[in-house]
C-alpha cells in the first residue's frame, strides 16, 4: 500500500484499488483483509489469505506476511482520519509501467471469515494473478517491489527447470505404443436405468488363518536417526538389476497413471479442507484417529498390529482382528494415516511413530531377485494387499521427504531452526534410502502381475481379484507421484484385467469376472481413474452415478473407502450430496470416551479380520479426502479461477485492469 492505493478481497480475489474507492468496493461485498484481522502469506509460489492468528504458523511453514506495512498503513490511517471509505474503481493488485517485463503468474489461494465473527477456511479457487510492480512514491518501496520481483522470477524459473527435467526423465522411461496395441472400446455404451440399477451384496472371501513361521531377516536400515547418520547404503542391492524386463512391444497404454500429492502442509489442508467440503469437526475427527493410533503403537519395534494388544488398554479396547501375525499390514496402514495428515518422520506431531513404523518395515522387509518383499508375515491371503498397503506407505514417504527439503531450504535463511526444522544432511540420506526401498518394494508389485489375465492376486503370479488390483493400482500410483519407474506394460495388463471383470460398459466391475458388485465397482473405477481414464469417458460418468445413488454404506467401509475417493476425483454435485453424508457419518460414529476414544467400531462383515485398527485405519484416511490426493480431474495447477462477479458499471474507470487479465 502506498499513499493513494489499499489491498481489498472478497474472499475469492485481491485487488489494489485507490482508497478514494473502497467505499464502493464495500458495497460490492469486498473488504480490507486488515480490518477484518486478515492478511496475505506467500512462500513465493503461493498465497492464501488466512487470520492473523495463523501468521506464525503459515511462517513455520516458510510463508511471509506480504501485507505487514500496508497493515500498519492502515492503522495509522484509522488512527487519523478514521474508518476509510471513498469510491470504487477496481484495479488490478499491482499496477506496473510499460517498461517493465511482463508479470509472472502466481497462482493465489485464499480463505475468507465465517459467519459470526469466527475464523475459518472457506471453500475457494485458486485464481491467477499477475505480480506486478507498482509505482513507488519512495525509494524504500521501489527497492523492496524489485526484490521481491526477482525473488519470484527465480522461483518460477527453477520450478519451470525442476519439471522439465522431470518430464524428459518420464520421456526417456516410456516406449511409443503401436496402434495396434491400444486399448479402445468400440461398442458404445448401453443406457442404464439409473433408478432400477442394484447393486449384487457380496462377501470378500477373508483371509485364512495359516500358520506361518516369522521372518526374521533384516534389511539394512533406510532411515536415520534426527542425531546422526548411516553409513550403510542400499544401493548395494543394485536396482537396475531387480527391475523386470521390459515386454517386447510395451509402450505407453492409452491410459496412463497420474495425479499428484498436494496440500498436506498445514496451510495447504487448511485451504483444502474448506474447498472440497470438509470442516472443523472432520479435522478434529482425524487427530482424534491419529491419537489413537499412536497410542496403540507396539513399543517394543515400532509396529502396529491389527490385534492392537497393548497394555494401556487393560481389554477396553474392543474388536481386536484376528489377523494376529500380519505386523507389516498393520504398519503399513497406520502410517499410511499419518502420512496422509502431513506427518512425517521430520515433521509433525508424530515423528517418532512414523520413524520407528519405517523402521520396522525395512527392518522386517526380504529382498528377493524379484524386488523387496513386505508381506512379512502373511496369514492366509493378505500376501498383496500387504506389498500394496507398504509400497504405498514407502513412495508417499519419499514425496513427503522431498517436501521436507524443500520446506528446510525455504526456511535455511532464518538465524534459528524451529522446532521442526530438518537436518538436510539426514533428510537426503534418508530420501535415498526410501527411494531405493521404493523402487525395489515397486519391481516385486511388477513382477508379481499375473502374466496371462494382467491382474494381481493373493500369490504372485497366480491369476487376480480386482480387490487385489486395487491395492497394487494405488501404489503403482504413488510411485509415479515419487517418480520411480513404472513399466508401462504392467499398466497395459491391469487395464486388460479390468476389461475382463467390467460389466454394462464399464460403469461397473465384479470381483473376479463380470458383475455388478458395490465394493470391486468402486475399486475398479477408482482404478480406471488412476491409469488415465478422462472425465469425459460414458462408462465412468456411468459408474459414478451408480455410486452416488447406491449413497455411503453403513456395514461396509471398505466400499466407502474406494467410493468416497472416487466421488472426490469427479466433483460435481455427485461428490457434495456423497461428502455430506459421508462425513457425518463418520464423525458422528467416532468413539469419543474412554481408551477407545479416537477409533471407531468394527460395523461391517468385513472389517473382523482387521479389527478396530483396520477400521480407524480407513475411517482417518477416508477423512483425509480433502488434501490425501488434489481430485485428478482439477489439479492445483488447473483449478479454474471462479467466474467473475458483474459488477456496475462505474464512471472513471477507463484503463483498469482485473486482476489475471492478459494470462
Amino acid at each position: 500500500m502506498n499513499a493513494s492505493t489499499i489491498t481489498v478481497s472478497n474472499g475469492q480475489e485481491f485487488y489494489r484499488i485507490p482508497v478514494t474507492d473502497l467505499a464502493e468496493a464495500k458495497q460490492d461485498g469486498f473488504y480490507v483483509p486488515a480490518e477484518k484481522q486478515r492478511t496475505i502469506v506467500s512462500d513465493g509460489t503461493e498465497l492464501f489469505e488466512v487470520p492473523l492468528s495463523d501468521v506464525a504458523e503459515a511462517e513455520a511453514d516458510g510463508f511471509h506476511d506480504i501485507l505487514v506495512g500496508e497493515r500498519a498503513a492502515v492503522s495509522d490511517l484509522e488512527a487519523t482520519a478514521g474508518p476509510m471509505t471513498g469510491h470504487v474503481d477496481v484495479i488490478p493488485l499491482t499496477t506496473r509501467s510499460s517498461a517493465e517485463p511482463s508479470p509472472v503468474p502466481v497462482k493465489i489461494e485464499v480463505e475468507a471469515e465465517a459467519a459470526g465473527g469466527e475464523t475459518s477456511s472457506v471453500a475457494t479457487s485458486p485464481v491467477k494473478v499477475e505480480v506486478q510492480t507498482e509505482s513507488a512514491e519512495g525509494e524504500e518501496d521501489e527497492e523492496t517491489l524489485t526484490a521481491n520481483r526477482r525473488q519470484l522470477l527465480g522461483v518460477f524459473g527453477f520450478s519451470s527447470l525442476v519439471h522439465a527435467a522431470a518430464v524428459l526423465i518420464l520421456l526417456s522411461i516410456i516406449i511409443p505404443i503401436e496402434m495396434e496395441d491400444r486399448v479402445e472400446i468400440l461398442s458404445a455404451l448401453p443406457t442404464v436405468d439409473q433408478e432400477n440399477v442394484k447393486f449384487e451384496e457380496v462377501a470378500l472371501v477373508q483371509p485364512e488363518q495359516i500358520e506361518q513361521d516369522e521372518t526374521s531377516e533384516v534389511v539394512q536400515e533406510l532411515i536415520t536417526d534426527s542425531d546422526k547418520v548411516l553409513e550403510i547404503d542400499i544401493n548395494d542391492l543394485e536396482i537396475s538389476s531387480a527391475i523386470p524386463e521390459k515386454t517386447k512391444g510395451a509402450g505407453n497404454p492409452v491410459a496412463k497413471i497420474t495425479g499428484e500429492l498436494g496440500g498436506r502442509s498445514r496451510a495447504g489442508r487448511s485451504a483444502l479442507v474448506a474447498r472440497y467440503g470438509g470442516n472443523a469437526a472432520s479435522e478434529s475427527a482425524v487427530r482424534a484417529g491419529l491419537e489413537w493410533l499412536s497410542r496403540h503403537q507396539n513399543a517394543d519395534n515400532g509396529s502396529w498390529s491389527f490385534d492392537h494388544v497393548h497394555a494401556d488398554c487393560q481389554g477396553s479396547c474392543s474388536q481386536a482382528g484376528s489377523l494376529k501375525k500380519s505386523h507389516m499390514g498393520a504398519t503399513a496402514m497406520a502410517l499410511l494415516a499419518m502420512l496422509g495428515s502431513g506427518e512425517t518422520h521430520f515433521v509433525g506431531n508424530y515423528r517418532e511413530q512414523v520413524y520407528k513404523g519405517f523402521d520396522y518395515l525395512l527392518t522386517y522387509a526380504k529382498p528377493t531377485p524379484n524386488g523387496l518383499d513386505l508381506r512379512g508375515v502373511a496369514e492366509g491371503n493378505t500376501g498383496m494387499y500387504i506389498q500394496g498397503l507398504a509400497t504405498m506407505a514407502l513412495c508417499e514417504a519419499v514425496v513427503m521427504s522431498e517436501m521436507a527439503l524443500k520446506q528446510r531450504s525455504r526456511s535455511s535463511r532464518a538465524k534459528t531452526r524451529n522446532k521442526e526444522g530438518v537436518d538436510r544432511k539426514v533428510a537426503t540420506a534418508s530420501l535415498k534410502r526410501l527411494r531405493a526401498a521404493s523402487q525395489l518394494a515397486l519391481n516385486f508389485i511388477m513382477r508379481a502381475q499375473d502374466p496371462g489375465n494382467g491382474g494381481w492376486r493373493y500369490q504372485p503370479r497366480k491369476g487376480g481379484d480386482t480387490s487385489v488390483l486395487g491395492w497394487q493400482v494405488m501404489a503403482l500410483k504413488s510411485g509415479q507421484m515419487a517418480r520411480m519407474q513404472i513399466l508401462p506394460d504392467t499398466i497395459r495388463k491391469a487395464s486388460y484385467y479390468l476389461d475382463s471383470v467390467q460389466i454394462d460398459g464399464g460403469a461397473a466391475y465384479g470381483y473376479t469376472g463380470p458383475q455388478r458388485k458395490v465394493s470391486t465397482t468402486a475399486v475398479g473405477l477408482l482404478s480406471r481413474m488412476y491409469i488415465g481414464w478422462g472425465r469425459k469417458e460414458p462408462a465412468l460418468e456411468a459408474g459414478v452415478k451408480l455410486l452416488a445413488a447406491t449413497g455411503p454404506s453403513r456395514n461396509d467401509m471398505y466400499y466407502n473407502y474406494y467410493a468416497t475417493q472416487v466421488l472426490h476425483h469427479w466433483g460435481g454435485e455427485e461428490w457434495q450430496n456423497w461428502n455430506k453424508v459421508m462425513r457425518e457419518q463418520l464423525v458422528k460414529s467416532q468413539r469419543r470416551k474412554g481408551h477407545a476414544a479416537g477409533s471407531w467400531d468394527v460395523a461391517d462383515s468385513h472389517g473382523g479380520a482387521g479389527g478396530r485398527l483396520y477400521m480407524t485405519s480407513l475411517c482417518v484416511m477416508t477423512l483425509e479426502v480433502y488434501y490425501r490426493h488434489l481430485p485428478l480431474y482439477q489439479q492445483a495447477g488447473e483449478l479454474k479461477a471462479p467466474t467473475a462477479r458483474k459488477s456496475r458499471k462505474r464512471s472513471g474507470t477507463k484503463g483498469s485492469r482485473k486482476a489475471g487479465d492478459g494470462r
